[in-house]
């Protein structure tokens, strides 16, 4: 079958997101930077939940994905972070923004979450 699924949130919480992501086959996700923000915020903060060696690993990770994606055409993105992955529904593969950019905190490479 050919054509496409379009999902909407009656709210905009990230459980809701969550829920229409596992439910649904999203391969992509339009969103605006409130969005993205509150993804990233949501992200952060369950890894500061864990403990500080957890946060450590995924700093590890991200560095190594990082240098493995600039030096190599290997994407390890997927094996590493295959829990994240997994809560985005398994198969994301687009995030496009609309509208204003994200504040620097979203967006600055020093956060790295575009590597995962």
């Amino acid at each position: 079958m050919l054509g496409a699924e379009i999902t909407y949130l009656d709210e905009l919480t990230a459980e809701r997101l969550s829920e229409a992501l596992n439910s649904g086959r999203v391969h992509a996700m339009i969103g605006v930077p409130a969005l993205w923000q509150l993804l990233h915020r949501r992200l952060t903060q369950e890894i500061a939940a864990r403990p500080r060696i957890v946060g450590a690993a995924v700093q590890a990770a991200m560095a190594l994905h990082g240098e493995l994606r600039n030096r190599t055409p290997l994407n390890v993105g997927k094996l590493l972070f295959w829990p994240i992955h997994n809560r985005f529904g398994g198969k994301l593969r687009l995030l496009v923004s609309a509208a204003a950019r994200c504040r620097k905190t979203c967006s600055a490479p020093s956060t790295s979450w575009a590597s995962i």
